[in-house]
C-alpha cells in the first residue's frame, strides 16, 4: 500500500510504475477510480487507454465519463519546450500576459483551467488536444487588442518539430484523452456528450452542484473544440445540436400527450394528429419531415421522420411511448421514449451485459444474447 501524503514511497511508487510490465487496458482502468489521484498515476493510465481500440473504448466510455468525477479541473496539461532566447522569455513573462490567459478563457466559454509554468520557454504548450504557439497569440493581441482570431494560431502536435517533441511531456489528463477521441470518431463524440450531458444535472446537493458544473465545464470543453478543430468536427457539432433539438421536441410532444385525460387509445390518438400536423402542431417542429439526424440511440442511423400510423403508447405507469423512425435507407428503426424515469440504471445494466457478451465471445462462448441498447438523455428520460 503506497502512502501518497509520502514523498519518498510516491517516487518509488512512480520508479517502480515504469518498470513493471506494460498493463492491459482492462486492468489499467482501476487507475482511474476514485483511490488514485496522482497525476502521473492516472496519465500512466491514459497512455495504455490509448492503445484501445474505438470499439474497446465505446464499450468502457460509460465508466470513463464518470472517471472524470476524480480528475483535477483546477488546471490543464502545459507543455513546455525549453529551448528559449531572452525575447520569448520576456514574451512569456506570465505578468504580462495575464490579461491574455483572462481573455482566452472568456473565448474557450470558461471550459480551459489554464496553469503554466513561471518560464513558457519558446511559447509552444498544449491546451486539450491542440499546440499553440503563445508567440503568435501575444503578437495578435498586440496588433487588434484582442484574442478573438485564437484558433488561426492552433496547430496539430504533428507539426511541431521532433526536436522539439522531445522537450515536452507526452501526458494527457483522461478529459483531453477523450476529447481527442471524439474528435476523430465521430460515434465517440456522439455518446461522450451524452453520457457527460446528463451528468451537468445532477445537483441536489453541494457536493452533486460541484461535480455538476465540472461536467458542464467538460461539456462546454468538448464543444469548443468540436467546432474549432475542423471541417468535419464541426459537423458533429451541428448535429448533435439537431438530436439535442429533435429530444426537446419529442420532450414537449410527450408532455402534450400526457396531459390528455382519456385511456391510451385517446392519447394515441391525440400524439398521432399533433404528429400528422406537421409545422403547424403547438410544438412548432416537423416530425414527418425533417432533415436527416444520426438517432441519439444509434448514431451510425440517421432518420428523417416518424411514421403516425405505427405509434404507440404502453400501459405503463410513466406512459412509455413507441415510435418508429423511417432511416435515410428507407428502413424502419423502432425506439421508445420513456419520460418520468431515471434510465441512467437501465443504461449501466445493459453496457454491462453488452461488455461481459463480448468478453465471452473472445472466449469463444456465444451466449445467443442481443442486448438492445439504452441512452439517457437527461435525469427524467
Amino acid at each position: 500500500c503506497v502512502h501518497w501524503d509520502k514523498e519518498e514511497e510516491v517516487k518509488q511508487a512512480l520508479d517502480l510504475l515504469q518498470q513493471w510490465v506494460t498493463m492491459d487496458t482492462e486492468d489499467a482502468l482501476e487507475l482511474l477510480g476514485p483511490a488514485y489521484h496522482h497525476p502521473k498515476v492516472r496519465s500512466y493510465a491514459v497512455s495504455r487507454l490509448r492503445q484501445a481500440s474505438d470499439e474497446d473504448l465505446l464499450l468502457y466510455l460509460l465508466q470513463l465519463v464518470q472517471a472524470l468525477r476524480y480528475e483535477r479541473y483546477d488546471l490543464i496539461n502545459a507543455f513546455v519546450v525549453d529551448t528559449a532566447g531572452e525575447e520569448q522569455n520576456r514574451l512569456m513573462n506570465c505578468s504580462e500576459t495575464s490579461d491574455l490567459y483572462n481573455k482566452l478563457e472568456e473565448d474557450f466559454n470558461k471550459a480551459y483551467c489554464l496553469f503554466v509554468n513561471k518560464t513558457f520557454g519558446n511559447g509552444i504548450f498544449a491546451i486539450g488536444e491542440t499546440i499553440i504557439d503563445i508567440r503568435q497569440l501575444v503578437k495578435i493581441q498586440a496588433l487588434n487588442g484582442s484574442s478573438e482570431n485564437y484558433a488561426n494560431v492552433v496547430v496539430p502536435s504533428d507539426s511541431i518539430s521532433s526536436d522539439q517533441t522531445k522537450s515536452y511531456i507526452p501526458e494527457i489528463d483522461l478529459s483531453t484523452f477523450l476529447i481527442q477521441r471524439a474528435c476523430e470518431k465521430p460515434i465517440i463524440a456522439n455518446y461522450l456528450f451524452w453520457y457527460a450531458y446528463v451528468e451537468c444535472e445532477n445537483n441536489s446537493s453541494l457536493k452533486d452542484k460541484a461535480i455538476s458544473d465540472m461536467y458542464q465545464s467538460f461539456v462546454e470543453r468538448l464543444s469548443v473544440t468540436l467546432k474549432t478543430k475542423n471541417e468535419q468536427t464541426q459537423q458533429v457539432r451541428i448535429s448533435i445540436e439537431a438530436q439535442k433539438k429533435f429530444v426537446d421536441k419529442l420532450v414537449e410532444l410527450t408532455n402534450i400527450v400526457k396531459r390528455v385525460q382519456g385511456s391510451a387509445k385517446v392519447k394515441e390518438d391525440k400524439l398521432r394528429s399533433l404528429l400528422l400536423a406537421g409545422d403547424d402542431s403547438p410544438v412548432k417542429f416537423n416530425f414527418l419531415n425533417f432533415d436527416p439526424i444520426p438517432l441519439p440511440l444509434d448514431p451510425e442511423i440517421k432518420i428523417r421522420r416518424i411514421i403516425p400510423e405505427k405509434i404507440r403508447i404502453f400501459k405503463s405507469a410513466k406512459l412509455p411511448f413507441l415510435f418508429v423512425c423511417e432511416t435515410t435507407q428507407g428502413e424502419e428503426y423502432p425506439i421508445i421514449f420513456k419520460y418520468g424515469d431515471d434510465l441512467r440504471q437501465d443504461q449501466l445494466i445493459l453496457q454491462i451485459i453488452t461488455l461481459m457478451d463480448r468478453i465471452l465471445r473472445k472466449e469463444n462462448i456465444d451466449l445467443k444474447l442481443t442486448p438492445y441498447k439504452v441512452l439517457s438523455t437527461s435525469l427524467k428520460y
